[in-house]
């Protein structure tokens, strides 16, 4: 899927075998199921590859509970080489201190829930290869309650009210699960609240990025709640309203 005004019809997607990358991984109070997302992950992952994983607390405090401290991890039985841990802070936070911990150019950032399939990783970094600048998980979701479904497309029509014209075609905006650059990462969300709005639509609307897509579909979260609730919305189309506002 190419984005709005992508010229000419050329592919740009090339292989990513032998592309070193990241992925990032914010986790909050995921400790029952970070195991099993990891493990799968990591069945993914060419060796070359690495995992940042980095402790989401909403309130600030940094490491939670110690979920994703080293020795917590390798007490779940993950004592790979390619997994490491950062202190986060708030989500927005989380997320960006992964990016600056990250060793390589090419990150790919996912939720810790179990709810993003890592078998299409290797498709955003053969996008982000051939010179976009990011590559979305374009999330269908199936199956889901009716307010769930109400909640996700009122989110979405909110935030294309104000989103760059060129990004108007992502189905959801709000996705957790897409590939960038480190450094762009890194600056879109910098001077961000900690739990500033959701970290793509930030990224979308710092510059002009070349943007595509991968389709793929939200799984069953493996443990917690969704992020996703009304106040969540309200939050966020004032902060995308108050940043458009400069």
């Amino acid at each position: 899927m190419r984005s709005p005004g992508e010229a000419g019809g050329r592919s740009m997607v090339t292989s990513a075998a032998g592309v070193p990358f990241s992925v990032l991984m914010p986790a909050y109070n995921e400790t029952a199921v970070i195991e099993l997302t990891l493990t799968e992950l990591l069945t993914h992952l060419p060796e070359n590859a690495e995992v940042v994983v980095a402790a989401a607390d909403r309130t600030g405090g940094g490491l939670v509970r110690g979920e994703t401290s080293p020795t917590g991890l390798v007490a779940l039985g993950i004592a790979d080489p390619r997994v490491r841990v950062c202190d986060g802070g708030g989500l927005t936070e989380a997320v960006r201190n992964a990016a600056l911990a990250a060793r390589h150019d090419l990150v790919v950032v996912m939720d810790a829930d179990g709810q993003h399939d890592p078998a299409v990783v290797a498709e955003m970094v053969s996008s982000l290869a051939g010179g976009y600048d990011v590559c979305v998980g374009e999330l269908a979701q199936q199956g889901k309650e009716w307010y769930r479904m109400a909640l996700t497309w009122t989110a979405i029509a909110l935030t294309r009210l104000r989103m760059p014209r060129r990004t108007r075609g992502l189905r959801f905006p709000q996705s957790g699960f897409f590939g960038t650059r480190r450094l762009i990462l890194a600056d879109a969300l910098r001077g961000l609240a900690p739990n500033g709005f959701k970290v793509l639509i930030a990224l979308l609307m710092h510059r002009r990025l070349r943007v595509t897509g991968v389709h793929t579909v939200i799984r069953d979260r493996l443990a917690g709640e969704s992020k996703l609730n009304w106040n969540t919305i309200t939050t966020d189309t004032l902060l995308l309203l108050r940043r458009c506002g400069r």
